[in-house]
């Protein structure tokens, strides 16, 4: 349990470190193009960040009341959500003809996920499927906020 605990202590810090190198690049990336359609990719993707770090920490909850197989098969998890979203923003960067590439993504990384919950129980089926809806909330308000910025400008 020590050891558990202590290799959360470490999973957490270096999301965290990575998230703050992220947001970094970000405003970086925002003083660079000071384009309105760009400023509202930033928001978009901070959103996504925000939403991403209520997941980590609901997944860490989760983890420290689960035994240690379905916590390896939440890591698992975890990794290619962050590998779907590291995916996202490096698309955000570039021309909003990707949204459709990015929604495609989406999908793909929900099915990972809908692949490795089918192996574990089904309260993790439940939390999955809250994930899902997220992220399908997520698609939507970007595509929605896209569409609006092209007819605005």
């Amino acid at each position: 349990w020590k050891l558990m605990t202590m290799m959360m202590v470490t999973m957490m810090t270096t999301m965290l470190i990575s998230m703050t190198m992220m947001m970094m690049t970000m405003i970086m990336i925002m003083m660079m193009m000071m384009t309105r359609i760009m400023t509202m990719m930033m928001t978009t993707t901070m959103m996504t960040m925000v939403m991403i770090t209520t997941m980590m920490m609901m997944t860490m909850t989760m983890m420290m009341v689960m035994m240690t197989r379905i916590m390896t098969m939440m890591m698992t998890m975890m990794m290619t959500m962050m590998m779907t979203t590291t995916m996202m923003t490096m698309m955000m960067t570039m021309r909003t003809t990707t949204i459709i590439m990015m929604t495609m993504m989406m999908m793909t990384s929900i099915m990972i996920l809908m692949m490795t919950t089918t192996m574990i129980m089904m309260t993790m089926i439940m939390m999955t499927m809250m994930t899902m809806m997220m992220m399908m909330m997520m698609v939507m308000t970007m595509t929605i906020t896209m569409t609006t910025t092209i007819i605005s400008g």
